[in-house]
């Protein structure tokens, strides 16, 4: 009996390191060592994640819509599509996707350009599908599944971007290029995948303007980057908002645009109290208020420069993911709202995911279950590279619907002992209340579970952890007998 009561008391305290496991490290249920490597013919341009956990993964494979689905462990879904993975053609037409986004029902929803040829001339537009759960084409949307928007009139018409509102109502954004202007498309459908005919986006765009991100406010209004070109001289940076009806909407910023900078926004994401993030091109990072100004509280006049190229940024509550490639290798870094680079998160902010080759991350979401990040990109050792890392999780799900609780944070305190300041930097108190004269144990582990350090006292001392890098780490105390006093999270900044 004694025997069983250690080794579940050392199974228990396992699984709170896996669910304390340190934000910005690899997730190691996932794949192997937090990676999965596929040999697709394509490469992974955007990613969703369903509400089951399970991640969905789209590309242009051969001029032709292509998916695949991975089980919450990183293996491929077989019951998905064929063997977990779905080709969609749409005929002779050359089509490539820009986003995927699951609605609520489980649906799946991708979205891309399609370029048409009729007799002698070529047509460019938009071209939707939407599939059931178990990877067929949903024949109650469009026609049999797809839907396409060409207009023959207009030169180069092709998708950016995509984005679901709350009423399941599809958007789509993109630009009509030609070799002398580009002007914003914006276009809405129906959850049937008809055009939506209360929507008449706003035809104030100068034809010099260029949407490539869009994402929505808690009010359902549409935020948009790219660039304008300013009084027909230079090209400057482009944050727009638009009413839920599609009219450009007044109120925002300066008369409905800010145009700040000599950069192109390449990314849009908005934060749990309807701030603003923004990407550029030159990987700065912008932060506004949820009105469209400056946030002067962000970095410097409410902008970052990003350590390493930047493709893709996504709102994790009220903090900034940003994910693309340092060295060769995927990167993602972690923001807080005053443009700090968060020390919690990986080593001193960003952490790394090597597939061996030359790797980037191009596009990221996040599991609302638990926090964590799912990048997804390309690695030229294999087609298509998929890492998850860990988040800031308080449970953890093992052994099917069994909820472990993460061990409490160190800055609340316990009944018997009290641990500050939280986070620290050098040293660590830790005072006793109420635990007698008997002597306790203390120990310090990293978040795999590996022992830095341990110690013995009978009153309230103080740990010099100088010597420990930044990140977080498990406090264990117990009494002379085992007995747990104490079982909680610090970080080092």
């Amino acid at each position: 009996m004694k025997t069983l009561a250690s080794f579940l008391t050392v199974l228990i305290f396992l699984v709170s390191f896996s669910a304390l496991a340190q934000p910005g490290s690899l997730d190691g249920s996932f794949g192997i060592n937090g990676k999965v490597l596929k040999n697709m013919d394509f490469t992974g341009q955007s990613v969703a994640i369903q509400k089951d956990g399970k991640i969905v993964v789209c590309g242009a494979s051969n001029g032709n819509f292509g998916l695949i689905r991975f089980n919450t462990n990183g293996s491929v879904d077989s019951g998905f599509g064929v063997n977990g993975t779905v080709t969609t053609s749409f005929g002779s037409d050359y089509v490539e996707p820009v986003g995927v986004a699951i609605q609520k029902d489980g649906k799946i929803i991708v979205a891309g350009s399609i370029r048409k040829w009729i007799g002698y001339m070529d047509i460019y537009g938009f071209a939707l599908a939407r599939y059931k759960t178990n990877g067929l084409l949903d024949h109650s949307f469009g026609d049999k599944g797809k839907v396409i928007t060409a207009n023959e009139t207009v030169d180069y018409i092709r998708a950016a971007t995509l984005a679901l509102q709350a009423d399941g109502k599809i958007l789509v954004a993109g630009n009509n290029i030609s070799e002398y202007f580009s002007q914003v498309i914006l276009h809405r459908y129906n959850t049937d995948g008809a055009n939506d005919a209360d929507f008449h986006p706003d035809t104030g765009f100068s034809i010099y303007d260029l949407m490539n991100s869009i994402a929505l406010q808690s009010d359902q209004k549409i935020i948009g980057t790219g660039f304008t070109y300013v009084n027909h001289t230079k090209f400057h940076f482009l944050l727009t908002r638009f009413k839920t009806d599609g009219s450009l909407d007044s109120a925002f910023a300066n008369a409905g645009k800010n145009t700040t900078g000599l950069e192109t926004g390449v990314a849009v994401a908005v934060l749990k109290n309807d701030k603003i993030a923004a990407l550029t091109d030159s990987s700065s990072l912008k932060q506004f208020t949820r009105d469209g100004v400056a946030d002067s509280l962000f970095g410097k006049n409410g902008k970052v420069s990003v350590p390493f190229k930047a493709k893709a940024i996504a709102a994790q509550s009220n903090k900034i993911i940003v994910i693309g490639m340092k060295n060769g290798n995927f990167a993602i870094a972690r923001y807080k709202l005053s443009g700090k680079l968060d020390n919690s998160f990986g080593i001193n902010g960003i952490a790394v995911a090597n597939f061996g080759g030359n790797d980037e991350a191009a596009a990221v979401a996040i599991r609302k279950q638990d926090g964590k990040i799912v990048t997804t990109g390309s690695s030229d050792t294999y087609q298509l590279a998929v890492a998850r890392f860990n988040g800031d999780s308080n449970t953890a799900s093992v052994a099917g619907n069994t909820v472990i609780t993460n061990a409490h944070d160190a800055s609340k305190k316990s009944l018997s002992v009290n641990i500050y300041p939280n986070p620290f930097r050098s040293t660590l108190n830790i005072d006793f209340i109420s635990t007698g004269k008997t002597r306790k144990k203390i120990s310090v582990y990293d978040m795999r579970g590996s022992l830095l350090y341990t110690t013995s006292t009978v009153g309230s001392t103080r740990l010099n952890l100088r010597s420990l890098v930044y990140g977080s780490y498990l406090i264990k105390v117990t009494d002379e007998n085992g007995k747990e006093l104490y079982n909680g999270k610090v970080i080092k900044q």
